[in-house]
């Protein structure tokens, strides 16, 4: 088998052409000013303000988020006063809705005891047992 050495040769010539082109656009885009990263929005979240767990913090990234003593809660309390499945807190229309689950000692939006679901706005203070969370979007 004969190799025509000239095509060869072209070929490698077009090859090099291809990758200078190549290393030409990644350099000028290396040279342009890269945007700042922008910090990115925590989603809705409890933050423990009061309590045994006093700043730990809690992302509402599902529909229903349960809260209480029991180990099958989404957010499961060290607390004694909260009962296995006090509340819960549902996103509805947009919105995040918390409802007591008939707990013992109640649950409490901003130092007043809840009876039916409420919508919550951020800053809110929930009481659980002896816990207190803060609401933020």
């Amino acid at each position: 088998m004969k190799v025509d050495t000239e095509i060869l040769v072209r070929g490698a010539e077009w090859v090099f052409k291809q990758a200078d082109k190549v290393v030409d656009v990644l350099l000028e885009q290396r040279k342009r000013p890269r945007p700042e990263p922008q910090p990115t929005p925590m989603p809705a979240h409890l933050t423990i303000t009061e309590g045994p767990e006093r700043g730990r913090q809690f992302p509402l990234t599902v529909r229903t988020t349960t809260l209480g003593r029991g180990r099958r809660n989404s957010i499961v309390f060290q607390d004694a006063k909260v009962s296995r499945r006090h509340a819960e807190i549902r996103l509805q229309d947009g919105d995040f809705v918390l409802q007591d689950l008939n707990s013992r000692n109640g649950t409490f939006v901003n130092d007043q005891q809840i009876s039916t679901p409420v919508s919550l706005e951020p800053g809110d203070q929930i009481r659980v047992g002896d816990t207190v969370l803060r609401f933020d979007r």
